[in-house]
C-alpha cells in the first residue's frame, strides 16, 4: 500500500508517532516563544511591576537560548552519528556508479534466471533478509537499494518510477547481471516492476507482485499531506534518531538477526533516508501516471500476485482505522485486477499477513519465485536440452567456446566427418522428374573411381532405355 511511506514497514510506521510527538513538542515550543516575544514587546505597558517584566524577559531569552543550543547540539549529534554508522556498517553488496552516484546491489546465489528484488517505500535491500537467502539456494538473486535508500547514494533525478527503472537497469548492466529477469516488487516496488515489464518486455521473464501498489489506488486514497519541513527538522536535529532507540521501535524488526537490526536502524535514522522517503512519496502520483500511460496490453509472461488477507493497523499511517478499513475493501479489488496484466496471471493469498508479507510470510514469496524459476527451467529443457536455466553457460563462456571452435576449424572438421562417415559409404536414393529411381551420389562416386583407375568416362544420366554400367 505504497504512497503511505510510514506504513511500509513497522519501523518506518513508527515515524508517524515520531512525527506527531515531535510536531507537538516543536509547536509547543513555538507557542511559548511567541508568548514570550509578545510579552517582551509589550513590556513597557503600565499595570505590571517592573520586576515582573524583567524576569519575564530573562526567562524568555533563556528558553530561546536553550532551544538554540539544543537544536545545534541535535544537528551535531545527527551528523556525527550518521558518519559513525556509515563507517561501522559498510555496504554488504556492491556499489555501482550510474553516472556520478552509486547504486547498491546485494547479490547472492548462482545460476539463472536472475531474480531482482525491489522493496516498498521506506524499505531497502535489508527488508528482503528473510527472503533472499532462501531464494539464493536455487538461483541468483539481487536486492536493489533504490537511490537514497540503504547504502545507495542520493540521485539528482526525481524519485519517479521511470527514473528508478532507468537507474536499476543501468546498475545491473554495469554489474554484468544480465537478463531476462524475474522481477519481484513489494508495495511501491511493484509499480516499478510493472513499469519495467511494460517498457522492456524482452528483459523480463516473469513478475511477482507482493501486495503491490496499483496505478489507480491514488485515485481512491490519496497520500496524506505531510509537513516536509517539520519532518526534515525532526531528522536533522536528531529527534528521530533518539526516539528509535526506544525498545518499542525494535519490536517491528525483531524477526531479523541482531546484526541486520542494527544495520537497518542505522540506515533508517539518517537524514538521507528521510529526504528519500519524502521524495518518493511526493512523486508517487506521478509514478502511477507513468504506469497508466504505457497502457494495459497484457503481457505474455508468468505473473504471480501475492495479496495480504489482513488489514494493517492505522498507527503511524496518517489515517484513521476506519479509513484504512474502507480503503482495503477497494484495494483488494485492485489486487485482483493486477492479475489481468498478463495472460498468465494468477493470485495467491497470504492468509496470515498484513501488508508486510516480507516479514510475516516470507516463505510464500520464496515459493512463488521458485515456481517461476522451475517453470522457466522446463521451457529451457524442452527447447535447448539443458536441465535448468542455471546450467546454461554464461554469455562470456559461449563467446570463448565459439572462438576456440573457430581457431581449430571445428565447423570444417564436423562437415568433413559428416560427409565421409554418412554420405560417402551410403547411397541415397531419390526419384527424378520422370520417376526413374537414380542413385544420388552414383555419378560422383563413378567419377572418383574412374580418376583413380586413370579412366576417362563420360558422366551423365543414362538415356531412356539404356542401362547404366558402372565404370
Amino acid at each position: 500500500m505504497s504512497g503511505i511511506p510510514r506504513t511500509c514497514s513497522r519501523l518506518t510506521g513508527a515515524y508517524g508517532s515520531i512525527y506527531s510527538t515531535s510536531s507537538y513538542a516543536l509547536n509547543s515550543l513555538n507557542q511559548v516563544s511567541k508568548y514570550f516575544f509578545s510579552t517582551i514587546k509589550n513590556s513597557n505597558q503600565p499595570g505590571k511591576p517592573p520586576m515582573f517584566w524583567k524576569w519575564t524577559k530573562r526567562i524568555g531569552l533563556g528558553l530561546v537560548g536553550t532551544a538554540t543550543v539544543l537544536a545545534l547540539s541535535g544537528a551535531l549529534y545527527q551528523g556525527i552519528s550518521d558518519k559513525i554508522d556509515a563507517k561501522k556498517y559498510p555496504p554488504i553488496g556492491k556499489l555501482v556508479d550510474v553516472g556520478g552516484y552509486n547504486i547498491h546491489l546485494h547479490t547472492t546465489g548462482s545460476g539463472g534466471p536472475s531474480v531482482i528484488l525491489d522493496a516498498g517505500m521506506g524499505c531497502n535491500a535489508l527488508g528482503w533478509s528473510l527472503v533472499q537467502p532462501k531464494v539464493a539456494e536455487f538461483t541468483q538473486v539481487t536486492a536493489i537499494d533504490r537511490a537514497g535508500n540503504g547504502w545507495s547514494d542520493e540521485s539528482p533525478l526525481e524519485r519517479t518510477s521511470e527514473n528508478i527503472v532507468m537507474e536499476s537497469r543501468a546498475a545491473l548492466k554495469k554489474a554484468n547481471i544480465l537478463g531476462p529477469y524475474i522481477l519481484v516488487g513489494h508495495s511501491f516496488g511493484g509499480i516499478n516492476a510493472q513499469l519495467w515489464a511494460s517498457l522492456y518486455p524482452d528483459e523480463v521473464l516473469g513478475v511477482v507482485l507482493v501486495d503491490s501498489s496499483h496505478e489507480k489506488q491514488f485515485e481512491t486514497m490519496p497520500t496524506p499531506q505531510m509537513n516536509h519541513t517539520m519532518m526534515m527538522l525532526v531528522s536533522r536535529f536528531g529527534i528521530a534518531r533518539l526516539v528509535t532507540h526506544l525498545p518499542r521501535y525494535k519490536e517491528g524488526i525483531a524477526v531479523f538477526s541482531e546484526q541486520t537490526q542494527q544495520q537497518l536502524l542505522s540506515q533508517l535514522r539518517t537524514t538521507k533516508f528521510m529526504r528519500t522517503v519524502l521524495g518518493e512519496g511526493a512523486q508517487f502520483e506521478k509514478s502511477c501516471k507513468q504506469l497508466k500511460a504505457v497502457g494495459r496490453s497484457p503481457w505474455n509472461k508468468p505473473l504471480i500476485v501475492i495479496s495480504a488477507a489482513k488489514v494493517p493497523p492505522a498507527e503511524g499511517s496518517g489515517y484513521s482505522q476506519e479509513q484504512i478499513d474502507a480503503f482495503y475493501v477497494h484495494f483488494k479489488e485492485l489486487q485482483k485486477d493486477l492479475t489481468t496484466k498478463s495472460t498468465q496471471g494468477k493470485q495467491v493469498i497470504a492468509e496470515e499477513s498484513d501488508h508486510m508479507i516480507t516479514l510475516n510470510q516470507p516463505q510464500i514469496i520464496v515459493d512463488s519465485i521458485k515456481e517461476m524459476v522451475e517453470s522457466s527451467d522446463k521451457n529451457v529443457k524442452r527447447i535447448c536440452g539443458w536441465e535448468s536455466v542455471r546450467h546454461i553457460p554464461s554469455e562470456s563462456t559461449f563467446c570463448r567456446a565459439f572462438a576456440e571452435f573457430a581457431d581449430i576449424g571445428l565447423a570444417h572438421q564436423a562437415h568433413e566427418t559428416l560427409i565421409k562417415k554418412t554420405l560417402s559409404e551410403e547411397v541415397i536414393l531419390h526419384n527424378s522428374r520422370d520417376s526413374t529411381p537414380i542413385k544420388a551420389r552414383e555419378k560422383v562416386l563413378a567419377k572418383v573411381k574412374a580418376e583413380k583407375q586413370g579412366m576417362s568416362i563420360k558422366m551423365g544420366r543414362p538415356k531412356k532405355g539404356q542401362e547404366h554400367v558402372d565404370p
